[in-house]
């Protein structure tokens, strides 16, 4: 995984395109970037409506994300009795997140819409959660049906979690057009309190 992961930041650095001499000089013309202070970069993102949707989507979505692996580890250790098939188990979702990251610009660039593919990817995942609750509570010593609905889901899952990161971008986007200020550190960092608050919430709802 950590060569998968090396070659895939590689790619993505080596794809980053720097600016050309035109875009520098029109830069240059703006004149500098007007700085804004913390706090008013706080209130500009408390007003921003769009910003507090995605920050909300980041909580639940990272905190559904620490349940599900909890309660993965808990089915095995007592109702399996082993966790030899654990690993299994997140191999699925490890390589189905992997695929779904990959396919996620292709998709959308097939749809060309991200809101169809978000209602698509959640439907499919909805009823694959399902089929894998049901798995659970009939188990009968075989996991197959419950490795391939974990697989699907975290497939359409780690599709969510793409498009999500990519309304950040958005997000920083609508702020620069409506206030005219550009913002961005401080839009990802903030966003990103919201994937600590839901992992940290999630997993502490598993030992409460």
């Amino acid at each position: 995984f950590a060569i998968v992961g090396l070659i895939v930041n590689t790619i993505s650095v080596l794809s980053v395109r720097e600016l050309d001499e035109d875009e520098k000089e029109n830069e240059e013309e703006n004149g500098p970037e007007t700085k804004v202070s913390l706090v008013e970069s706080l209130k500009l993102l408390a007003k921003n409506k769009y910003f507090i949707i995605v920050t909300v989507l980041y909580v639940l979505s990272y905190l559904r994300e620490a349940v599900s692996v909890g309660a993965a580890a808990y089915f095995f250790t007592y109702i399996v009795g082993s966790m030899k098939q654990y690993g299994a188990f997140m191999g699925a979702y490890n390589v189905m997140a992997f695929v779904g990251l990959i396919i996620t610009p292709f998709a959308v660039q097939a749809l060309k819409n991200m809101r169809k593919l978000n209602i698509i990817a959640f439907s499919v995942q909805f009823i694959f959660r399902i089929i894998l609750v049901v798995g659970a509570y009939s188990y009968s010593g075989s996991l197959t049906v419950m490795i391939i609905a974990w697989g699907v889901g975290s497939l359409c899952d780690n599709i969510l979690f793409a498009t999500i990161n990519a309304f950040i971008a958005e997000v920083s986007e609508y702020t620069l057009l409506t206030t005219g200020k550009k913002i961005e550190g401080t839009i990802f960092a903030s966003a990103s309190i919201g994937i600590k608050v839901g992992s940290g919430i999630g997993t502490g709802v598993l030992g409460w």
